[in-house]
């Protein structure tokens, strides 16, 4: 089997090995080199490997120019696998993994890009349950970046499943960073650098691709010039074989002093009409072979390019043999001639984003027309859970748009910002929306910019997102739609910020608004959140006005409601958990969280079990609480969610409190004030700090108790929160102020917290509180008395 393959008897071995135990758990190895190391040719043979062992292969060999190709790799990748099992998936998930293919027509409502993903993860598993799976990924820096997210996402939640990962990569600036993420998943990852060949192993290469021998001096001076890289051997042992050079002693090498210009002086001997093919290859890569041939290429004309080594085709497809030959051909193209062939491939290529783009690169200046059909397939693109395409081809659109149209060019930076913003790309959505609202007049449209920059920063600065949407408030104008949604966003920021008072008038505000726009959604995500302020703030659980919102959520379908600011389902189970109803809440969120696992929500899955595991607490299941716990905080560690880590942070400190965990219990705490702090989030820095003194008071020491929490209850009230529950900061507080036998002080906390009783939790919580106060307000008393009912109490 691997006969052509030199030198590599060591790296064979290794993929041998790895692939040996791909059955028994799941793993990746990656093979780093530079270009033309021989990474593609250990793939092909770990790909031979892997179907001779009965694995199903998925693979896919992407270029450069995939990178703008939305969803190039996953349709690669699954290709003729999809159809055995798509009828398996949750339908959400097949759904959206038809929509993302382009195999069914794009919703009203576009998949989120992790519904995607999870159905990536379920069609592994599905494909896994009958035999091993493989998946092959070639130059995987040159993954488009929607399949790059989905496979970053699948491949990092394997668990137990019999999938591995093959892939080959470029290091790049010096270090070994692993692609995919791959560092922060759950698998074991192997790194194997692939570097140069011996000389022994460049002999038997040379002699068998060139049927030439040469010297050992010169083959010496032919491994020193490539550093062992088999690609540039070739291209040096070709130069010399065309000379009739096999030794050359101590004189110089006669090869140019540069691969690029070696290359070139290959690329220089095809004829002219061969380069006419090459340019136009160069500019329409991977195409079907008919698409070259429509666009007025000849048979020969390929089939020289092909012989000569420079193309490759698998019988269907043409692509450059090696990346530093199509390089050289692209550099060598002039300007007005490459604009010339951007506009043939136009002409040719069949998807709407690709054909969008090649005329984009053919325009010689701004075009109303053109920018229109870049945002149509920008459109295309947002629709089928591609969100950076989306933004590339945006921000494209903008950048052709006319002067004139200042207000069209401003509306497609504002969407590209979204879909950077919606792909991950903080940094690059923040720069364009600051440099937007610099250039903007006063007006709706910088109002949008404002508050998606607001929503970009409220997890780092709440006070600065405050002041953005306050401002966005100020200039959106009278479209009841937009300030709802400023409303609600700045309803949720002073919730984060710790003002209940403030974040109740602006979900009032936002309420309001929504009534007035009658968009369904953010009606029902309205209510709902006003609902939840006036519970925080002491208000009652408006019950009828919440099974408005969930009769809306019934209507439009629970899953929409997971790409904003949760569910009506989600805040019924809230309310619930906070009246004390636990069945009632454990219903709701189970619901939701069956939405999550068919949506691919992670964010939201997060925070569900955050939730399911407050309710396993409340019924004394600490061992649940703190697996439902960890699994969440998993979760939200990996899709990087301060706000939700320094929550489940907490949630995994009060279960191992409950466990009896003292070292673990610290650990979590101050872990979960950091997360707090980085996120600003003032209820879950309080409660985390709490915890400190909730272990102070399991421990009897009560002075330090009393220290921590006579403090943090002050600034719980102060926030305006006047729910009273079994995570609230005031009974504890309570609790070590009497056991220091400052009663007067501990009666006058625990009057405000009655004041609070609106249910029968808190009044439970309230009664044992005043049966503590009132316990300690006994004098001593000794069993003599006791015993002969001289004191105060008698045994009847």
């Amino acid at each position: 089997m691997f006969a052509q393959i030199f030198g590599r008897e060591a790296e064979l071995r290794t993929i041998s090995a790895f692939l040996d135990g791909v059955p028994r758990s799941p793993g990746a190895l990656v093979l780093a080199g530079s270009a033309g190391a021989g990474k593609t040719t250990l793939l092909r043979a770990g790909t031979a490997l892997a179907r001779d062992r009965g694995f199903t292969v998925l693979r896919t060999t992407p270029a450069q120019s995939d990178l703008r190709l939305a969803f190039a790799g996953l349709a690669d990748l699954l290709g003729a696998y999809l159809d055995t099992v798509i009828d398996e998936l949750p339908a959400p998930q097949a759904r959206a993994l038809r929509q993302a293919l382009m195999l069914q027509e794009v919703p009203a409502h576009p998949p989120e890009p992790r519904v995607i993903a999870a159905a990536l993860r379920t069609v592994l598993v599905l494909l896994a349950r009958s035999a091993p799976v493989l998946l092959v990924i070639d130059d995987v820096q040159w993954l488009d970046p929607p399949t790059e997210a989905a496979a970053s996402f699948a491949i990092r939640r394997l668990d137990t499943e019999a999938v591995g990962l093959l892939c080959a990569m470029r290091p790049t600036g010096g270090g070994e960073n692993l692609p995919l993420e791959l560092d922060r998943g759950r698998l074991a990852t192997e790194l194997l650098p692939v570097g140069g060949m011996s000389i022994g192993a460049l002999h038997r290469l040379l002699r068998a691709r060139l049927d030439t021998s040469f010297s050992h001096p010169t083959l010496r001076r032919i491994e020193a010039e490539s550093g062992g890289n088999p690609f540039i051997a070739l291209e040096i042992g070709r130069t010399l074989a065309r000379s009739g050079i096999t030794s050359v002693g101590s004189s110089a090498l006669p090869v140019p002093r540069t691969l690029i210009s070696m290359v070139g002086e290959r690329l220089g001997e095809l004829p002219p009409e061969v380069h006419e093919a090459l340019h136009l290859v160069a500019v329409m890569p991977a195409a079907p072979l008919e698409h070259y041939l429509a666009a007025g290429l000849s048979d020969a004309q390929l089939d020289v390019a092909v012989v000569a080594g420079v193309l490759d085709t698998d019988g269907r497809r043409l692509q450059f043999s090696h990346p530093l030959l199509a390089s050289a051909v692209t550099a060598s193209i002039p300007p007005g001639r490459l604009r010339t062939l951007h506009g043939i491939a136009a002409r040719h290529v069949q998807r709407p984003e690709e054909r969008a783009r090649h005329r984009a690169l053919a325009a010689t200046g701004s075009s109303s027309l053109v920018a229109a059909e870049l945002e149509e397939a920008a459109e295309a693109a947002v629709a089928r859970g591609a969100p950076a395409t989306a933004a590339e081809l945006y921000n494209l659109a903008a950048s052709l748009t006319p002067l004139d149209q200042p207000a069209d060019a401003g509306q497609r930076v504002l969407r590209a910002a979204s879909q950077l913003g919606a792909a991950g790309e903080t940094r690059a959505a923040t720069a364009a929306l600051e440099k937007l609202i610099a250039s903007t007049p006063p007006g709706p449209q910088r109002a949008a910019a404002l508050s998606q920059l607001a929503s970009l920063r409220q997890d780092q600065d709440g006070a600065a997102a405050t002041s953005l949407l306050e401002q966005a408030l100020a200039e959106a104008g009278n479209d009841p739609a937009h300030t709802a949604g400023i409303h609600l966003t700045l309803a949720e920021n002073w919730t984060k910020r710790g003002d209940e008072a403030r974040s109740l008038a602006e979900s009032r505000h936002a309420l309001a608004d929504a009534e007035r726009a009658g968009d369904p959604v953010l009606l029902a995500r309205s209510m709902a959140f006003f609902v939840r302020a006036t519970v925080t703030s002491g208000g009652g659980f408006d019950q009828p006005l919440l099974e408005r919102a969930l009769e809306l959520e019934r209507v439009v379908g629970g899953g929409i409601f997971l790409r904003g600011t949760g569910s009506p389902s989600w805040m019924a189970g809230w309310c619930h958990l906070a009246e004390g109803r636990l069945d009632e809440a454990e219903s709701e969120m189970r619901r939701v969280l069956a939405w999550c696992h068919a949506e691919g929500v992670e964010n939201w899955r997060a925070d569900v079990l955050l939730r399911l595991s407050v309710i396993a607490a409340c019924r004394g299941d600490s061992h649940l609480a703190a697996e439902l716990a960890a699994e969440g905080l998993e979760i939200a560690e990996q899709v990087d969610l301060p706000q939700l880590v320094s929550a489940l942070l907490y949630a995994c400190g009060d279960a191992a409190l409950q466990l009896g965990q003292v070292a673990a219990v610290r650990d979590f705490a101050r872990r979960g004030i950091d997360a707090a702090r980085e996120a600003g989030e003032l209820p879950y820095l309080l409660r985390n700090e709490a915890l400190l003194g909730s272990l102070d008071l399991a421990l009897g020491d009560y002075r330090n108790a009393a220290a921590r929490l006579r403090p943090l209850a002050a600034r719980w009230r102060e926030m305006g929160v006047r729910l009273l529950n079994s995570r609230s900061i005031e009974p504890e507080a309570v609790e070590a102020i009497i056991a220091l036998g400052e009663l007067d002080e501990a009666g006058q906390l625990l009057a405000e917290m009655e004041r609070d009783v609106r249910n029968p939790m808190s009044a439970g919580l309230a009664a044992h509180s005043r049966a503590k106060l009132a316990a300690a307000r006994l004098p001593p008393v000794t069993w003599e008395q006791i015993i002969n009912g001289s004191g105060p109490v008698t045994l009847k």
